[in-house]
């Protein structure tokens, strides 16, 4: 079986560390893709985390506007919101990462992290 899920879009935000209890975290970012149907650009926002030496990376190299590529897997949860209502929201937990930016692979190298 896989669950492989690959993203290309832009940062929405600077990437935000989420510390844990037990002294780990993890990176989290937003990302942008779109999509065009009959001449209309559909956005979808997706939520992307990453954790140890990539966590790190993402924190020191990411920054909102970037162009970005990611792979990993995808959890989906559903849950009550305010008035109980339900909510779906899809989280990519993503080990690879690049930096698509042409100014940014000219500054920094092909990061690959």
């Amino acid at each position: 079986m896989v669950n492989k899920l690959i993203l290309m879009g832009r940062v929405g935000a600077d990437p935000e560390k989420i510390d844990f209890n037990d002294g780990n975290y993890i990176a989290k970012i937003s990302l942008a893709t779109t999509n065009k149907v009959k001449d209309k650009e559909i956005t979808t926002w997706h939520s992307v985390q990453a954790s140890g030496k990539t966590a790190d990376n993402v924190l020191k190299f990411v920054k909102k506007g970037d162009l970005l590529y990611t792979e990993g897997p995808h959890n989906i949860t559903t849950k009550e919101v305010g008035n109980g209502d339900k909510k779906t929201f899809v989280t990519q937990h993503a080990y690879m990462f690049q930096l698509l930016d042409k100014k940014k692979k000219e500054e920094q190298g092909n990061l690959n992290f």
